[in-house]
């Protein structure tokens, strides 16, 4: 069975590019891979802010409910992160997995940076919260990693 479904500028083609940027050229698709990753990781930043308040609102803030939405936000961004990287940047299809191991390790620089300064920062650390969106945010890069792998081992069509 086809699928008919009408492409938006936001989706990936069969080459696992970003349908927005995939005819500009490779030098500005280089310059555009870091902005459009923050930018998508943003998104999912700005939602949580806009929606965790009133999800949890009732509950404990350092509460199991808070810890497992707070991994599912955590999760989708670095989800995100590296889905937006390797779709905007220029490679071929055949290495896009390989670039996608590149992306997974900027973001747990990325990962690795912004837990730091929590802590440097934080009077009392939760623990439990902090190891949870350490591992959700390395399963969301993993993902990710699996979901390149998933489009890009399919063969192309006849008509590509």
């Amino acid at each position: 069975m086809e699928n008919n479904k009408k492409k938006i500028a936001i989706d990936v083609d069969q080459n696992y590019d970003l349908m927005m940027v995939r005819r500009l050229p490779a030098s500005l698709r280089w310059a555009l891979m870091l902005p459009l990753a923050f930018l998508g990781m943003s998104i999912v930043h700005l939602a949580y802010g806009a929606f965790m308040p009133r999800l949890l609102t009732g509950m404990h803030d350092e509460g199991g409910v808070s810890i497992v939405l707070s991994s599912l936000f955590i999760w989708y961004k670095y989800y995100v992160f590296v889905v937006a990287m390797v779709g905007t940047a220029p490679v071929q299809r055949a290495k896009k997995l390989a670039f996608s191991w590149v992306a997974v390790a900027i973001a747990m620089c990325l990962c690795a940076g912004t837990t730091s300064i929590t802590c440097i920062n934080a009077d009392e650390i939760n623990t439990t919260m902090m190891a949870a969106t350490a591992a959700a945010s390395v399963l969301g890069a993993l993902w990710a990693v699996w979901k390149v792998r998933k489009v890009t081992s399919k063969p192309l069509d006849a008509e590509q």
